[in-house]
């Protein structure tokens, strides 16, 4: 089972009933270049995210504080309509979500594009 499927079948219970899942997308909220800086205290400052862009919603997950992959609740939840791309920038997307800001890893920029995509039609 990759990566994206296992965050796909932890963010299931969080999914509504009817909603399809069109990307799941981990982010985390301080900027990642501050652990060349900071080294080990990093992990006292960030926190991991979990986006899941459904035909419905996009709700944003907190996750534990060492991965992304196991998310714990709901944050808060955008129209579907907001876009989140496109996707920019060498290893590391900075994306807006209200009062937070996310860093999403270049790994995941295939599932912003494809959530963008569904919102486009």
């Amino acid at each position: 089972m990759s990566p994206e499927e296992k965050m796909r079948a932890s963010a299931a219970r969080y999914v509504r009933h009817g909603e399809q899942v069109h990307a799941v997308i981990g982010a985390q909220t301080k900027n990642p270049y501050l652990v060349v800086l900071v080294g080990f205290w990093y992990l006292l400052f960030n926190r991991y995210r979990m986006i899941v862009v459904t035909s419905e919603r996009i709700a944003v997950l907190d996750a534990d504080k060492v991965s992304f992959k196991r998310p714990r609740a709901v944050l808060y939840e955008h129209h579907r309509d907001t876009q989140l791309g496109p996707a920019a920038g060498r290893f590391w997307h900075k994306a807006d979500f209200g009062d937070e800001t996310l860093y999403v890893h270049r790994r995941f920029f295939n599932e912003i594009a494809k959530a963008d995509l569904a919102v486009l039609g």
